[in-house]
């Protein structure tokens, strides 16, 4: 199967290319240089200067699946709202349409968790506490609805969006798992809300195999699926030293403003298991 990924020069493109080169023919595209270090095809593009370069190379390599990873993540999104909502909802949607347009077998939009809004401490199914808060989730939700609108329209490309929860291992410096764990008495890391602030964590590894598995045919499965994937596993901040600490870690923090008023993140991914056999690991992993 020839796969091209998107963004594959970010920190789960990179898990991705990685985990599909072993059983794919992989095009990893990015707007900056892609050293891989990998067999595999590389193209420097970027896609919001010039999407009609973008559909010659898709007419030309003919992928039986498009993986679409680029965005612009976090804080940028709050400084820049234009750009996030051009490439994260405005591009997102092109590249589906080119993929319709095209007869790619599957699209699979990386979506994210920040569509949610969960208000008590229980997991949130796909079609609950949907009502993103941020620049960020908001330009996710709105490709997502972009994208289904033109799956209604499409007898061929099956079209997944996957919200992906907390994702963390090596390489993701910003997530709180790899903070603590990197941590040093000079550079204690905050943690607020001690019992109220809880997190799902996934490995950067478990959310490149979903990936994979979201990119091959499944039988009786909708033109449009949107699919949870985390571990399925909340933890508070409490729980999460405590847990490092019983695996051998000794991370350094500063307990700040303890009484905050409850966060909550925490993902049901039944969905994931039937239609993806998705199984990923509930135990954080600080090996990698």
């Amino acid at each position: 199967m020839e796969v091209l990924v998107t963004g594959a020069s970010g920190n789960l493109g990179r898990r991705v290319v990685d985990k599909l080169r072993h059983n794919h023919g992989v095009h990893a595209l990015d707007k900056t240089t892609v050293e891989q270090g990998l067999e595999v095809t590389t193209h420097q593009l970027d896609i919001v200067e010039d999407i009609d370069e973008l559909e010659r190379l898709i007419d030309d390599i003919r992928p039986s699946a498009i993986i679409h990873l680029a965005a612009i993540v976090g804080g940028i999104c709050e400084q820049n709202p234009g750009e996030a909502h051009h490439l994260n909802t405005d591009v997102t949607v092109q590249l589906a349409h080119l993929a319709r347009a095209h007869k790619v077998g599957h699209f699979v939009f990386a979506s994210s968790a920040a569509v949610y809004n969960q208000r008590e401490l229980s997991p949130t199914s796909e079609n609950e506490n949907i009502d993103p808060r941020g620049i960020y989730g908001m330009s996710k939700y709105k490709a997502e609805q972009g994208i289904g609108a033109i799956a209604l329209r499409s007898s061929y490309t099956q079209f997944t969006t996957l919200r992906i929860f907390n994702a963390y291992g090596h390489g993701f410096q910003k997530s709180l798992v790899e903070r603590l764990r990197t941590s040093r008495q000079q550079n204690a890391v905050g943690l607020v809300a001690w019992n109220n602030f809880y997190r799902d964590y996934i490995h950067a590894d478990d959310i490149a195999s979903g990936i994979e598995s979201a990119a091959q045919y499944r039988p009786g499965v909708p033109e449009y699926t949107v699919i949870n994937i985390a571990s399925g596993q909340t933890r508070s901040n409490a729980a999460l030293v405590r847990e490092m600490m019983d695996l051998g870690a000794a991370p350094s923090y500063v307990r700040t403003n303890d009484d905050d008023v409850p966060d909550y993140s925490w993902a049901d991914i039944s969905r994931a298991a039937e239609l993806l056999d998705f199984h990923p690991n509930t135990s954080i992993n600080l090996r990698s």
